[in-house]
């Protein structure tokens, strides 16, 4: 995949407009609490995923916004006997994903997600963008002679949705690249397992590691594609920037027989001992390693990359990073807090000559989200004089 040079959001979470008119190949996010920093992650995961209903769900889930309308709707529907799931709570639980959304209004509910066109050359090749709209349809049913039926859904505008005594059925319109279009039921975000709508659409190589890191079932998933292979090698070889006498990895099930866990071959040891045993910071570097790996040629998200990493190996940590993106041909985009974090990132982006290293700090100006960033040399300037860029 070309990497992304630019990148503007439009109308989700907290951002009404964002632009960042420039992107390097890794990339640090900072901002005070609140700005969108993880917004942002879920924004370019939107992104990657074509607004699939599964990143729509795993968004929603993630920050709890999926289960409090249904809660709210379940106990509304005791009262009055109706469906828990009808289209109203559709449209309260998605509206989430909006810039400032209340409740549902005559307004357009459109986001778009994507690179800042007017920056590319007229024969550039195309950077991926997505709009995504929700649209209300009414389902007119006609006879044929022959006595089949046609069905032709009429769009109905969201001022009139109280006002007609009709049913209704909320849709997700994407739109990808200016061309490609493609139409599903909200009601489809409902759903548990994976709904496959865009066959024919590889999404963009992608992984989302959370705060809190890779679940066992995700770990097990993402080792397979690499066992045996030279990319193990490249993890196993990054756990010795921690731990020195890690001799080979491999990966036992789990207690609830669901997921796997790591355990370690260890220089002087008979026994195997569990990666988790020696700290969290190997099991976070563990699961950043192994998704990095997993992201050939497309976009990795860390979200609080910091979290588990004592300073002091930080900027091995960032080398490593920027080792691995370039080899694999990775994007990287990750949050932090942390001054130290910062700090080490622009250590080993000044050490990397040839490649782009951006710092990307989030500011409320106003009420409204802006970017500033700053490039490697920028961020020397920065750090040197200790300007604030948490």
């Amino acid at each position: 995949m070309k990497q992304l040079s630019s990148l503007q959001i439009s109308n989700f979470k907290t951002f009404r407009d964002l632009r960042i008119e420039t992107l390097g190949l890794v990339n640090l996010i900072t901002g005070n609490n609140s700005v969108g920093k993880t917004s942002m992650l879920e924004a370019l995961w939107l992104l990657c995923r074509h607004g699939s209903p599964e990143s729509i769900r795993y968004i929603l889930v993630a920050r709890d916004d999926y289960y409090l309308p249904v809660l709210k709707t379940i106990g509304e529907s005791r009262l009055n006997n109706s469906n828990p799931r009808n289209w109203q709570s559709q449209l309260n639980t998605i509206k989430n994903i909006f810039y400032g959304r209340e409740e549902i209004s005559d307004a357009p509910l459109e986001i778009g997600i994507g690179s800042m066109s007017s920056n590319l050359p007229d024969r550039s090749p195309k950077e991926p963008k997505i709009s995504l709209k929700i649209e209300m349809f009414h389902a007119d049913l006609s006879e044929n002679g022959d006595g089949t039926q046609n069905i032709r859904y009429i769009e109905i505008p969201p001022i009139q949705h109280r006002q007609m005594e009709m049913e209704f059925s909320p849709y997700v319109l994407i739109q990808i690249n200016n061309a490609v279009q493609l139409r599903y039921k909200l009601e489809t975000i409902n759903q548990e397992y994976p709904v496959y709508i865009l066959k024919g659409l590889p999404n963009i190589p992608s992984l989302f590691v959370g705060a809190h890191g890779l679940g066992t079932q995700a770990i097990g998933e993402l080792w397979d594609q690499i066992q045996l292979t030279a990319l193990q090698d490249m993890v196993e070889s990054a756990l010795r920037i921690v731990y020195k006498n890690i001799q080979r990895v491999s990966l036992r099930a789990d207690y609830e027989g669901v997921g796997r866990i790591p355990i370690l071959k260890i220089n002087g040891t008979d026994e195997p001992v569990t990666l988790r045993s020696l700290g969290d910071g190997m099991s976070r570097l563990f699961g950043l390693v192994l998704s990095l790996v997993n992201s050939k040629d497309g976009i990795l998200l860390i979200d609080e990359i910091e979290n588990g990493f004592h300073f002091s190996i930080q900027n091995e940590i960032w080398q490593l990073i920027f080792e691995l993106a370039s080899k694999l041909n990775v994007q990287v985009f990750a949050t932090t807090h942390s001054w130290d974090c910062i700090e080490a990132f622009q250590r080993a982006a000044n050490a990397e000559v040839s490649l782009d290293g951006m710092l990307i700090r989030l500011q409320d100006k106003n009420g409204e989200i802006k970017s500033t960033t700053f490039s490697k040399d920028e961020l020397e300037i920065a750090t040197r004089n200790e300007i604030e860029l948490r």
